[in-house]
C-alpha cells in the first residue's frame, strides 16, 4: 500500500428517505462505482490512474482534493479494523446551495421545501445545501456524472490515518472548527471552518 495522507465527517440523520440535517458533503472520484451509503458525501467515478484533477463535469467551481490508495484504520475505538481503499477524489468542501440550484433549473427537480420557488434564501449562495433527502442527492450525483461514496471513502477522508475521532484530531468540537448545536444558530459559508479541516483539507 501507498503511504497514506491524512482526514472529514458528515452523516445524515435518519433513513435513506429522510430529510437530511446536515449539508449534501462531497464528491469523490474513484475506479469502481461504490455502493451508495447514509453519507452526506457525493463521489466520482472512472477516474484515470494519471492523478489529473477532475473536469468537464456538470457542476463547476469543485475543489477537489486526492485521497490515495491504501489501508486506513477503520471503525470505533473499541472495534478498530483496517481497510484498503482504491484512489479517489473528494471535494473539498459541501455542495452548496448555488450548484444544487443549478442542478434544479437544468432537470426541473424540485427544490428544498425552504427555498423560495428554485432560489435559495437570500445572501446563502454559498451555503450548504440542506433539507434534501437521499433521493434528491442520489439524482443530483445522476445528473453531475457523480456518486454517493460509500461508508470506507467516507471515513478515510474524514480520518486519515491516526484514527483520530473529529477531522481536525481529538480535542473537542469549538465553533471556530466547526458549525454545531449553539454556535451559529443556522448554515454558514462552506468555507468558514477551514480550521476544522481534515489533515487531506476536507
Amino acid at each position: 500500500d501507498e503511504a497514506c495522507p491524512w482526514g472529514l465527517y458528515l452523516a445524515p440523520n435518519g433513513g435513506q428517505h429522510d430529510k437530511w440535517t446536515l449539508p449534501l458533503r462531497s464528491l469523490a472520484v474513484r475506479d469502481s462505482s461504490p455502493r451508495p451509503s447514509q453519507s452526506a458525501s457525493i463521489a466520482l467515478s472512472n477516474h484515470s490512474d494519471d492523478h489529473a484533477r477532475p473536469s468537464e463535469f456538470a457542476v463547476s467551481g469543485i475543489d477537489w482534493v486526492f485521497i490515495p490508495r491504501g489501508s486506513f484504520r477503520a471503525g470505533s475505538a473499541k472495534e478498530p479494523f483496517d481497510k484498503y481503499v482504491a484512489d479517489y477524489w473528494i471535494a473539498r468542501t459541501p455542495i452548496t446551495n448555488l450548484q444544487y440550484r443549478l442542478f434544479v433549473e437544468s432537470t426541473g427537480h424540485s427544490a428544498p421545501g425552504h427555498w423560495i420557488g428554485n432560489s435559495p434564501p437570500r445572501s446563502r449562495a454559498d451555503h450548504p445545501v440542506v433539507n434534501i433527502s437521499w433521493l434528491d442527492a442520489a439524482a443530483f450525483c445522476s445528473w453531475a456524472g457523480v456518486q454517493i461514496p460509500n461508508e470506507a471513502q467516507w471515513e478515510k477522508a474524514a480520518r486519515g490515518c491516526d484514527f483520530r475521532q473529529f477531522p481536525w484530531g481529538d480535542t473537542r468540537p469549538e465553533c471556530y472548527l466547526c458549525n454545531f448545536a449553539g454556535c451559529h444558530e443556522d448554515t454558514t459559508s462552506v468555507l468558514a471552518s477551514i480550521h476544522g479541516s481534515s489533515p487531506y483539507g476536507c
